[in-house]
């Protein structure tokens, strides 16, 4: 039997990291995770899953294989880091002695190195468990350990002193150094597809970019809202209230979600709609609702007037992470799911959280499952960081809809 490594596609830029070095006790873990809560990113605390995914503490790591294991360890946790985006990484005190994954990481983060002296140090980390390396005098190894990685830790960005200041200092210091070097809500991710590039953005506050966004992609045409009748009245009303108040002319019609939709009779309805309206390719269709009703409305689209700019506005993380993006569009016929169908990429993808529809415990596995799929092929710390996201809140879903975004855009991009 012969082993290959699949060549997995480089994911697509998302939001920066947050990069936090330092020395054991600097405030990486305490100060990452409150910065991480309140920017609305993800905390990854590397030694914490380097605990996980070995199953032991680091003492006992280090004490049944010794430093040299842990440190490869290290390394590959550092390596596969780097392929999230939008994340407080909160690294060892040792991963200064990779430089090389430490400075491919760094090349797209928000580098900050954190800094005490040794007797701060030694004080913070006095009611923690030992840590390896420090013995019983934490501030008699720390001395000695600090002059060797000084220079190390100071070529990691800019340094922020943490000694007395409180962890919500700190925290308010980091958060300001992040807002500095990321502009605006979310993730936005351009897909370069010729004619048919388009910008895909996801994350909290996204749908408020919507009527600019419409502005600069579609023209100046009246918009068509079909909505899944499950999120007709909240959702749709919401988006709907969005686009008059910025002045667009608009016109909603309902579509009935779900696979049992996905139909030639329910696409001939949509027609005669159309028909009635007078819609014509200076229009444009918006699609709000889950993966099927986007993959209908999108054929609808793509059919109507030889095809009709279409915008896409997923209400569920199973079409945030996988139908919103792509260009496939479809209906089922009997006993032959999505059989008839064309390629029609968006013109726009708004993928925001607060549209979220409710979900199922079902729904929300089908979601969660997809996300994961994607999203490992890229990097296969999110399996070791699922224990630790509260995976029903939107923020989390959001997050992990853009790690599988940027690696399912990637390939989009590299054959549409």
């Amino acid at each position: 039997m012969r082993l290959e490594r699949l060549q997995v596609a480089e994911p697509l830029p998302g939001r920066p990291n947050l990069l936090l070095t330092g020395p054991s006790g600097s405030g990486k873990s305490a100060a990452g995770a409150l910065a991480a809560e309140r920017l609305g990113l993800a905390f990854v605390d590397l030694d914490r899953l380097a605990e996980r995914r070995s199953g032991m503490s680091l003492a006992a790591l280090f004490a049944s294989a010794g430093e040299a294991a842990f440190r490869r360890l290290e390394e590959e946790l550092l390596e596969q880091a780097g392929a999230l985006s939008g994340a407080v990484l909160a690294t060892g005190g040792g991963a200064v002695l990779h430089p090389d994954a430490l400075g491919r990481l760094s090349r797209r983060a928000v580098p900050v190195g954190l800094w005490a002296g040794a007797a701060e140090l030694a004080e913070r980390l006095h009611a923690d468990p030992p840590r390896p390396l420090l013995g019983a005098d934490p501030e008699a190894a720390l001395v000695p350990m600090l002059e060797a990685r000084g220079a190390a830790y100071a070529a990691q960005g800019p340094r922020l002193e943490t000694g007395r200041k409180s962890v919500v200092e700190v925290a308010d210091e980091l958060c300001r150094r992040y807002r500095s070097a990321q502009a605006g809500p979310g993730c936005r991710l351009d897909l370069e597809l010729g004619s048919d590039s388009h910008p895909v953005l996801v994350g909290a506050g996204a749908l408020g970019q919507l009527p600019a966004l419409l502005s600069e992609r579609v023209g100046a045409g009246r918009l068509v809202l079909v909505s899944e009748l499950a999120v007709e009245w909240d959702q749709g009303s919401r988006v709907a209230r969005l686009l008059e108040d910025a002045g667009w002319e608009l016109r909603r019609l309902s579509w009935p979600g779900g696979e049992g939709g996905k139909t030639l009779a329910a696409v001939e309805r949509l027609w005669g709609q159309f028909q009635e309206l007078g819609l014509d390719r200076g229009d444009a269709v918006l699609a709000l609702g889950g993966g099927a009703s986007l993959d209908a409305v999108g054929f609808a689209a793509a059919t109507w007037a030889r095809g009709v700019p279409l915008v896409n506005l997923p209400t569920t993380l199973l079409a945030m992470a996988d139908a919103a993006v792509g260009g496939k569009v479809a209906i089922d016929r009997p006993g032959a799911k999505n059989s008839v169908g064309a390629f029609h990429q968006p013109r726009l993808v708004l993928a925001d959280p607060e549209i979220l529809g409710g979900l199922g415990p079902e729904p929300r596995r089908d979601g969660l499952a997809e996300a994961l799929k994607v999203g490992i092929l890229s990097s296969p710390l999110l399996l070791d960081l699922l224990p630790e996201l509260d995976l029903e809140g939107p923020p989390e879903c959001a997050w992990l809809a853009e790690q599988a975004l940027r690696v399912k855009a990637a390939y989009v991009v590299a054959d549409p």
